[in-house]
């Protein structure tokens, strides 16, 4: 016969597993607000490239994401409006797009807008401290970030 722990015993363990390693991750539980993160690996890149743009895009991400760990709705309404908000490419790399994806230039276009739009979501969610809100169009981002990168970035990486 195998012997099963009471129904409550498995959910109240992982929850104090979980809060710990939270707790381990995140450093004080006292600190209020969410460190700025940085993209070292941006800084080095043309400002107007695309991979300028996307190392920007990964700490404003990281931030928003610091900011649901941390119930931050400040840190997650920075990292989101930072998202909708960020820089175009320069001229230079507009072109290099244009000539890489050709006709599928709209498609790239309306992927951004998408993402601009679920951003733009998450930073009103995140001003209405709405959190159930904000993780819906967060997980709504996110699928708009992945599915751009899936479908464009193998041939957008350049050189």
């Amino acid at each position: 016969m195998i012997h099963l722990p009471k129904a409550h015993a498995y959910p109240t363990t992982a929850a104090i597993g979980l809060s710990l390693a939270l707790l381990a991750a995140c450093g004080s539980a006292e600190s209020e607000t969410v460190a700025e993160p940085s993209a070292p690996a941006a800084e080095a890149l043309e400002p107007g490239s695309l991979k300028f743009i996307m190392g920007g895009l990964a700490g404003d991400m990281t931030r928003l994401s610091a900011g649901l760990w941390l119930d931050d709705f400040e840190a997650i309404r920075a990292g989101a409006t930072a998202v909708a908000d960020h820089p175009h490419v320069s001229p230079s790399e507009l072109s290099r797009v244009r000539a890489t994806l050709g006709e599928r230039l709209p498609l790239f276009v309306a992927a951004d807008r998408a993402v601009h739009d679920a951003a733009q979501r998450v930073a009103q969610a995140a001003e209405a401290r709405d959190m159930e809100r904000v993780l819906r169009e967060t997980a709504t981002l996110q699928s708009g970030c992945v599915s751009c990168h899936a479908r464009f970035r193998e041939a957008l990486k350049g050189d």
